[in-house]
């Protein structure tokens, strides 16, 4: 174990108690360390961006949503601070923050669907979604 990381052991990240904490070699979109997560009792292992732990790990259990809540926080606290040192006017963050943010986020994932799925939204049907989702619960039993 490496001795970095031992302030998150024996933690939480939400119900699951953190047994160990292992660098990993895959990275973040923009090259930060990420690292895999082992739990007492089973639970799979998970990997984050290590940078996301700081928000994420209690001391005690919490809730789905208080992990989401903290998760979001980290985020929200970035795109302040980006804001904060682009010196953006108000009516400039009105507009790239409410509509415009949201749009291209939208748009994005839009995009990122249809390449996925090989085919655009409106011709998605309840099958194709079944067929994957099995495809994947068969992938994690073998």
């Amino acid at each position: 174990m490496n001795n970095l990381y031992k302030e998150f052991i024996g933690k939480f990240i939400g119900l699951n108690k953190i047994r160990k904490v292992i660098d990993v070699e895959e990275k973040t979109f923009l090259g930060s360390k990420k690292v895999s997560l082992e739990y007492k009792g089973g639970a799979d292992p998970e990997v984050y961006p290590l940078r996301m732990l700081g928000n994420m790990v209690t001391k005690d259990k919490s809730d789905l949503t208080k992990l989401r809540e903290a998760r979001v926080v980290a985020v929200i606290e970035d795109i302040i601070r980006i804001l904060t040192e682009s010196e953006l006017t108000k009516p400039e963050i009105d507009f790239a923050v409410g509509p415009r943010l949201m749009e291209s986020l939208l748009d994005g994932m839009k995009r990122a669907e249809a390449i996925l799925w090989n085919k655009p939204e409106y011709e998605i049907t309840l099958k194709d979604v079944n067929d994957v989702l099995t495809r994947s619960i068969d992938k994690k039993e073998s």
